[in-house]
């Protein structure tokens, strides 16, 4: 049997309130020895997506850290992947703000790789049933949901599916939810044996786990490690030649041999993977988050409002041609 297509995604993502120490703190403990490591194993093959808070600071305080991540993507180890630049909830956003982000973001990477992105990855994998609309008119030619949140054929296995509405369609690969929990801390062996079971002897279609790039080290939150580092080093020996059943790949590679037949459909509820703490409510669709926390609905609707007021004086002095030294920063 030819050896499992595994695709592995780590997202780094840094709140904006993350002050610079912390971020450095965070590239010394977390980022740097991850690429120390990617660096050392050629055969591994991986997807980032990389929040922009964290993009911004690596381009002003850690740019050689940013030309290694270069480095990797040209010798096809790393794809990068696109999606909201500043992040949020596609559902919580004005349409404007999602479309924006998303070009931010594409554009981004396209200055500094030559490529724009082919992968959207959702923050909090916090999709709603506008995704596919939203991309359309963009670049982006897949995305990443939990096999926890889509309806789909159990049989025969397939890594994709896809997700329409309103005459927009999406492929979409599907994250393993079971391997993706108990990647973290797991013994590789035993790991790779539950990924070859998942399989079932079926060796084409690709298996999608994530895990956070803040859990293959340090957290920030509690100041102190995840777990023992060396089960990183572990895994990732095992991943990049140490079983021969595996093999990692990207999604870029296997995406044009990979037929998204099965149509995807919404479940009702969040995954729990993804599902804020309720506080005893039971999950809801993501459209029904602000029924259920109406302060977050009452704090979009101030921001929207804020940016009404601003968009007047903005467009009056574009009108008027009075830009002046802080116009731009008030945009």
């Amino acid at each position: 049997m030819e050896p499992i297509p595994l695709q592995l995604i780590v997202p780094f993502h840094q709140p904006l309130s993350m002050g610079n120490d912390e971020l450095n703190d965070a590239c010394d403990r977390i980022y740097e020895p991850f690429i120390d490591r990617i660096e050392a194993r050629p055969e591994l093959r991986l997807s980032v997506h990389i929040g922009g808070h964290l993009l911004d600071f690596l381009s002003k305080y850690r740019e050689p850290l940013l030309m290694r991540i270069r480095g990797l993507v040209q010798r096809g180890q790393l794809e990068v992947l696109g999606g909201l630049f500043y992040g949020g909830l596609p559902a919580l956003l004005p349409e404007d703000d999602v479309r924006a982000q998303l070009a931010m973001g594409s554009e981004y990477w396209e200055s500094l790789l030559g490529d724009a992105p082919s992968g959207i990855w959702l923050p909090e994998l916090a999709w709603t049933t506008d995704v596919p609309r939203f991309v359309s008119d963009t670049e982006l030619m897949y995305g990443f949901g939990s096999s926890s949140q889509f309806f789909r054929d159990e049989y025969p296995y397939r890594g994709m599916g896809m997700f329409e509405r309103g005459g927009h369609a999406l492929p979409v690969y599907l994250l393993d939810d079971t391997l993706s929990r108990s990647l973290v801390g797991a013994d590789a062996n035993r790991w790779i044996d539950s990924l070859v079971d998942r399989a079932g002897g079926i060796s084409a279609p690709p298996i999608s786990v994530w895990v956070r790039g803040e859990r293959l080290g340090f957290d920030p939150g509690s100041r102190t490690w995840a777990f023992d580092r060396g089960w990183r080093d572990a895994f990732m020996d095992a991943l990049s030649g140490g079983r021969e059943e595996i093999q990692t790949v990207r999604p870029i590679d296997s995406f044009e041999h990979t037929l998204p037949i099965n149509p995807l459909k919404f479940i009702h509820g969040c995954s729990d993977v993804i599902e804020p703490d309720a506080g005893g409510v039971s999950p809801v669709d993501w459209h029904d988050f602000m029924h259920v926390f109406p302060e977050v609905d009452t704090l979009t609707r101030r921001m929207l409002r804020a940016s009404d007021k601003l968009r007047e004086p903005i467009g009056t002095m574009e009108e008027e041609g009075e830009q002046n030294e802080w116009a731009g920063e008030l945009a």
